[in-house]
């Protein structure tokens, strides 16, 4: 067999992992160089290997405790290895629990920092919730895209039981259908104003995403646009906007 490394310049088990390591790193972060350098601000544990089942969260400082217990929640309930992604208004401000880090359900844990680049956000003075509630619009600027599916979660959602077969049956169905996301319909919104020419409204605090999909259909430009075109009618934040693009 090959020699294990000596130290010299030579080929050897060592270096032969060693190449291996930097090429899936190369291969993970293949999207862009701007994601690699946010990756690294940020934080990132785990592996490099990505699973079937992807979180997202987005959150900043004021959801900092209620989103620890919300991702903890989540590693105690399933049962396979996951992968969980964080879009974070200043990751400094984060400071993850061991109990999350070193969990045996997480696979990895990758942060990233919004960058805002003069973005307008409607609503938002005065409210419960920050711009952060309209960071999913952005994931395709930090997630990489070699995901299929992206299950998002408001960061003060608790979960009670393990919700990865369900996640697998909402994934059967998306792939078989044109849909983009898959979402809870409810009753009509309590914002008129919106105007919705379906009659059904859809909580967007849980939301599977064909990743796929939503970089086909440009999502992000769309989103923002319509944020901005529709900013004065918009109450209940990203959740009135989405309504909106996927109305009918």
């Amino acid at each position: 067999g090959m020699k294990i490394s000596n130290g010299l310049k030579t080929a050897d088990i060592h270096g032969t992992t060693l190449l291996v390591w930097a090429l899936s790193l190369i291969g993970d972060f293949r999207n862009s160089e701007e994601n690699i350098f946010k990756i690294i601000k940020a934080w990132y544990v785990g592996r490099i290997l990505t699973t079937m089942y992807n979180f997202l969260y987005c959150f900043d400082v004021n959801y900092n405790i209620q989103a620890s217990v919300s991702i903890f929640s989540l590693l105690e309930q399933v049962d396979k290895k996951i992968d969980i992604f964080i879009i974070h208004q200043n990751s400094n401000e984060l400071d993850m629990p061991e109990k999350i880090l070193n969990h045996k359900n997480l696979n990895s844990l990758r942060v990233f920092d919004f960058k805002n680049e003069n973005y307008i956000f409607p609503n938002i003075d005065n409210a419960h919730v920050s711009e952060a509630t309209y960071y999913r619009f952005f994931i395709e600027k930090y997630l990489p895209n070699n995901l299929n599916f992206v299950t998002y979660l408001d960061a003060d959602i608790v979960i009670v039981k393990n919700p990865l077969n369900l996640i697998k049956e909402h994934i059967n169905n998306l792939e078989n259908s044109d849909f983009t996301i898959s979402v809870n319909s409810e009753s009509q919104s309590e914002n008129e104003s919106i105007k919705l020419k379906n009659s059904r409204y859809f909580n967007a605090g849980v939301m599977l995403i064909d990743y796929k999909k939503w970089l086909r259909q440009d999502m992000l430009n769309h989103l923002v646009e319509l944020t901005q075109n529709r900013k004065n009618d918009i109450v209940f934040w990203d959740q009135d906007v989405l309504n909106i693009y996927f109305d009918g």
